[in-house]
């Protein structure tokens, strides 16, 4: 082999290990970046509330779902939540179909939020709560989404209000995500 080849095959070389390292550290860093981005993704607890009808008249009962997911299914040791709504607009009538796995807390009688104002909001005086837990961190031993339960309500005047979710307890390394909806009554 001629001294040339021999100084172009080193070359070769030499710019294929620079650039396969550098490939190598883009690589890791994406990777790293993408692992650590996922488990924050996943490590939060997100509680919607749908509503099951579109239009509500003065004195008819409706039911609000409210819907539990997490990302990482099955590695949370719980959850409590408030559900909180203007008792000047809406009545709350119960609880029914409760998820039944861990529950731990379900009180039918609304408390008072105008002075902790759980929720943040000046448009909710009353919440009643409910909670689940486990000893062990496969609350809820089943893939999510899953429903936590129904909320009944009584629409008592007309106009608008909303219905939030604020958390009691939330599972210790997970971020909570609370929803909402908007209600009309007419």
């Amino acid at each position: 082999m001629l001294k040339e080849d021999r100084l172009y095959f080193y070359e070769a070389e030499q710019y294929l290990r620079r650039n396969n390292m550098k490939r190598l550290i883009q690589f890791v860093i994406v990777s790293t970046f993408l692992l650590f981005a996922g488990i924050t993704m996943a490590n939060i607890q997100i509680v919607e509330l749908i509503n099951s009808k579109s239009s509500i008249q003065v004195g008819e009962s409706f039911s609000v779902t409210a819907k539990y997911t997490t990302p990482s299914n099955n590695g949370a040791f719980g959850v409590g939540i408030r559900v909180h709504y203007d008792s000047n607009k809406l009545k709350f009538i119960g609880f029914k179909n409760s998820f039944a796995i861990g529950k731990v807390v379900q009180d039918n009688t609304p408390k008072d939020d105008t002075k902790q104002d759980y929720d943040h909001s000046t448009a909710t005086d009353k919440y009643v709560v409910i909670a689940w837990g486990s000893t062990v961190n496969f609350w809820p031993n089943m893939p999510t989404p899953i429903d936590l339960s129904n909320l009944i309500f009584e629409a008592i005047t007309s106009g608008e209000t909303e219905i939030l979710v604020s958390f009691s307890d939330v599972s210790e390394g997970y971020d909570s995500q609370a929803g909402s909806i908007a209600v009309l009554v007419e």
